[in-house]
């Protein structure tokens, strides 16, 4: 009815960084494994440089023309802004001139 588990031996322990600093020291430079790893990281390396300097470029160009743009709105808000103003004075002057004609009218 019932399958027993098999028995599985316990995990072996985790070496220390000591034990993976001597397996790295004691090992031969012409190790598949370090030389696939360096070839690797000097290709990454060369065409990160690359992509690096592009990406860099490219996010520099975006800020200046943000930078720009910004500008400009700010000098276009400016001039509406003092629009806003003329009109709302217009507004008040044209209100108290009605107002003026309404009681001038009720006398």
């Amino acid at each position: 009815m019932f399958k027993m588990k098999p028995v599985i031996p316990p995990r072996p322990k985790i070496p220390t960084v000591e034990q993976i600093i001597e397996d790295i020291e004691h090992s031969s430079t012409d190790d598949s494994l370090f030389q696939k790893a360096i070839n690797e990281d000097s290709k990454q390396d060369i065409t990160l440089q690359q992509s690096d300097a592009e990406s860099v470029y490219g996010k520099v160009k975006e800020f200046v023309e943000t930078n720009i743009a910004l500008r400009e709105m700010l000098h276009k808000l400016q001039d509406q802004n003092e629009a806003l103003k003329i009109s709302d004075l217009e507004l008040k002057a044209m209100a108290d001139d009605i107002r003026k004609q309404a009681l001038d009218a009720l006398q």
